[in-house]
């Protein structure tokens, strides 16, 4: 019906408008409770709902979609990534999936995204578990981790299948990060 209503006041008082083509006084200005603070009301529906608030189930509908949506990658991770000393960069089903970090240099840099566990990757893990309010399904055992190949400090990787060997640096600064931010 276009029409729409409200109420405009100054820091004292307010008073009811209405607004049809033209602007109207509904109503004599009588005194507001906010203490000095002027505001206005708009009614623009007989629910009396901005125009905001219907978006605001929207909004709680697309949060709720993504929360299950990370859900959901969360238990990928703890399926298919998740071992004792990190993430792996790629699951085990994947054809390119290497398991050990060995050999020449041509084969060291094949695999280090094709499975190589990253102990780093972890603070992402942690951060969603957290968000998402869920136990993580896995604490590193951080103690070992600071003796498995440099004294106080944890590798940059490890081999993606058991025995989980220590590679790359020997003391990896982001490594180090997740210990010091997560555990």
């Amino acid at each position: 019906n276009n029409v729409e209503r409200g109420s405009i006041s100054d820091g004292t008082n307010v008073r009811d408008c209405k607004i049809t083509g033209g602007f109207t006084w509904e109503s004599e200005w009588k005194p507001h409770y906010f203490k000095g603070v002027p505001a206005t009301e708009y009614v623009e529906n007989a629910e009396r709902q901005g125009l905001f608030e219907p978006v605001l189930s929207m909004v709680n509908a697309y949060n709720k979609a993504l929360s299950e949506k990370a859900n959901d990658v969360v238990d990928v991770i703890e399926e298919e990534l998740l071992t004792d000393k990190g993430l792996k960069t790629l699951n085990a089903g994947d054809e390119a999936y290497r398991a050990r970090y060995e050999g020449d240099v041509y084969n060291r840099d094949a695999s280090y995204h094709e499975g190589t566990v990253w102990p780093w990757l972890m603070m992402g893990y942690y951060e969603a578990c957290y968000k998402l309010k869920r136990k993580p399904k896995i604490l590193l055992d951080v103690n070992q981790m600071l003796e498995d190949r440099c004294i106080g400090s944890i590798c940059e990787i490890y081999d993606a299948d058991e025995p989980r060997r220590a590679n790359g640096a020997i003391s990896q600064a982001w490594s180090v990060a997740m210990a010091i931010l997560y555990l």
